[in-house]
């Protein structure tokens, strides 16, 4: 009969994982046995120790969109949440991993059943907030735009709002991809290590307009009071 460890891999490949980055340990052998046993789907990379796995997850993420996951039997194994782009721990004691799995959950109170699948939202703002939007944007003479990854999928807009605008496009450094640096209004890098067009852009901007960036440092962007602004982001913490 199948072990819980293995039950679990499989609901990761379900998921889309088909690479685990991790480091051998006791702690993890229930694990290690079923990726045996799975030959090669998920994938098991082994980094030189854990904070490596969790860095190389952490990467795979970022740069392919799809779900970092790293495993450790020194503390939980890390895997990328979707729907909030976050991180999410689940630990399982190396005895439940080497139990015989239940092909499904018990049909009473407090069982929780999950499926397979996860379809991004498409978000729209009211036509007000639209129209609000371009009213500023269109009355901006000198206007900078900052991108992060939130516009990685919203190139082709980004280079037509820039062109129509005039306006000159700095990148946070998770938006580096978004825009070639070869695009005559591209600025680069902003902040710490960013360009001194970028800088010149920002302290000279009457109009900001944020896409996708969660960018926290304020000594980069215009003075208060010095542009109006329109951020564009799906979380409203930012």
């Amino acid at each position: 009969m199948a072990k819980v460890a293995d039950y679990v891999l499989n609901r990761l490949t379900e998921w889309g994982i088909h690479r685990i980055y991790g480091y051998p340990g006791d702690g993890i052998n229930g694990f290690l046995g079923a990726l045996d046993r799975a030959k090669s789907d998920p994938e098991f990379i082994q980094p030189r120790h854990e904070e490596m796995g969790a860095f190389m997850a952490t990467a795979h993420a970022k740069f392919t969109g799809e779900v970092g996951c790293c495993m450790a039997t020194s503390g939980g194994g890390a895997i990328v949440a979707i729907s909030q782009r976050a991180v999410a721990t689940i630990i399982f004691p190396v005895d439940v991993q080497e139990e015989d799995a239940q092909p499904s959950p018990p049909r009473m109170h407090g069982a929780v059943y999950t499926s397979i699948g996860f379809t991004k939202p498409r978000v729209i703002p009211p036509d007000t907030e639209l129209r609000k939007t371009a009213d500023i944007l269109n009355e901006g003479t000198k206007v900078a735009i900052l991108i992060g990854q939130g516009a990685a999928e919203a190139a082709d807009e980004v280079v037509e709002a820039a062109e129509l605008l005039g306006a000159g496009v700095a990148k946070a450094l998770l938006g580096r991809e978004v825009l070639p640096d070869d695009l005559p209004y591209v600025t680069g890098p902003i902040g710490l290590l960013g360009s001194t067009a970028s800088y010149e852009l920002m302290m000279g901007a009457d109009t900001l307009f944020m896409i996708g960036t969660s960018f926290p440092y304020a000594e980069w962007l215009p003075e208060e009071g010095q542009c109006k602004g329109v951020e564009i982001d799906i979380d409203a913490r930012r």
